[in-house]
């Protein structure tokens, strides 16, 4: 997940300073950045209704909190298409798979 991970979770969802993700960012890792970036994206209601295990801190978050997340990585992903590749995670384990084996076979 990297550091887009912190973007969406303490920016978009925790509101924290943009400015303040990317200077730590800088800091840490400046100009590192993944090649790819699959996203499985889900609405939060499915992703919700999907849970069948003991909660983590993050799942236990109000779904505002997640649909904030996921507006995050979404915007994250149309900033730049280069780089992230969007998979609709509603779709079936066959469908996902097929999909993502056409994408790994094309990425270099």
């Amino acid at each position: 997940r990297f550091t887009d991970a912190s973007y969406a979770y303490q920016g978009d969802g925790r509101g924290r300073s943009i400015e303040e993700i990317r200077t730590l960012e800088n800091f840490v890792h400046p100009d590192l950045k993944p090649d790819l970036t699959v996203l499985f994206d889900v609405p939060t209601e499915v992703a919700a209704a999907r849970l069948s295990r003991k909660l983590d801190r993050f799942e236990k978050e109000s779904q505002d909190f997640h649909r904030r997340v996921r507006e995050g990585y979404l915007r994250m992903a149309k900033a730049e298409p280069e780089r992230f590749y969007v998979v609709d995670g509603t779709q079936t384990p066959e469908q996902i798979s097929a999909q993502l084996r056409e994408v790994f076979a094309q990425w270099k």
